[in-house]
């Protein structure tokens, strides 16, 4: 009898293919029905080109009919969510919390994705999403926690977003002043967020609560400002913020007690210290 485990890794190696499919056909504008295709040749691709990391390892990353390189990104996204998949079953079992974050987590690859790529966030995505976890929120006896992180998501990106539309409008003086202090455009981050920022801080509000989003939001920021601090990116470059949400979420689901534990504990160990 096959374990049940190895039909997860598959669940998670089929869904990852499609996730590929929705990333690249939302940032050339093509609908997801059809076949799939080289995206070089455009040659319509059969079921043994389309198996979920094998035909990439056989094909050793080349097209069967053109010869051109593909995308490394399909081998990553197929394995990376087949691994996601098989680790929330093995944390909550075959339940409806087990399809609940494989649809987070889904979502959550698409629009790293395509943030990442083109830095586009498509609230379709967000909005069909949702269309499946508020029920399921619901089903939980969870609407007021769903409302009340929704609200609280909404607010907190809304005033990041106008806080960045007022910095634009100062931008100026602001300029002036970091040229004196050591010539450096506006760092993007202290731009705002976009409107598209706004839709999925709601959708993880929705799905997380207003405390966990919290610092799921702050912890973002922070791993933000820590990459233009530590790295070679110069301050005005544009980076996409979505991986960081994605990452801080991440982070709050692997360790013990999440962020809010976390935040907890190192409260109270200052509480001690002092």
């Amino acid at each position: 009898m096959i374990k049940l485990e190895y039909i997860i890794v598959i669940f998670g190696l089929v869904f990852g293919s499609f996730a590929n499919v929705c990333i690249l056909r939302n940032l050339s504008g093509e609908s997801l029905g059809g076949r799939s295709h080289c995206i070089n040749c455009m040659t319509e691709l059969t079921w043994l080109d389309t198996i979920p990391v094998l035909s990439y390892l056989y094909l050793h990353g080349h097209c069967r009919y053109c010869g051109k390189s593909i995308s490394f990104q399909y081998l990553v996204i197929e394995t990376l969510y087949a691994l996601v998949v098989l680790s929330i079953y093995l944390h909550t079992g075959l339940t409806i919390s087990f399809l609940l974050y494989s649809v987070v987590a889904f979502t959550l690859i698409i629009l790293v994705g395509t943030d990442f790529l083109e830095k586009i966030i498509d609230d379709r995505i967000v909005l069909g999403s949702l269309l499946i976890i508020v029920p399921i929120q619901i089903y939980l006896g969870k609407i007021h926690f769903l409302i009340q992180g929704a609200l609280f998501a909404f607010v907190c990106s809304s005033f990041v977003y106008l806080l960045g539309i007022t910095l634009q409008n100062w931008r100026k003086a602001i300029y002036i002043y970091l040229i004196i202090w050591q010539k450096k455009h506006l760092p993007r981050y202290l731009k705002g967020a976009g409107d598209g920022d706004i839709m999925i801080s709601i959708f993880l509000g929705i799905i997380f609560g207003w405390k966990a989003f919290c610092l799921i939001f702050l912890f973002a920021h922070f791993l933000v400002i820590l990459i233009y601090v530590v790295s070679f990116i110069k301050w005005n470059s544009e980076i996409p913020f979505v991986p960081f949400l994605a990452m801080s979420v991440a982070i709050h689901a692997i360790l013990p007690g999440g962020l809010i534990g976390q935040a907890i504990y190192l409260l109270k160990f200052i509480r001690l210290s002092y």
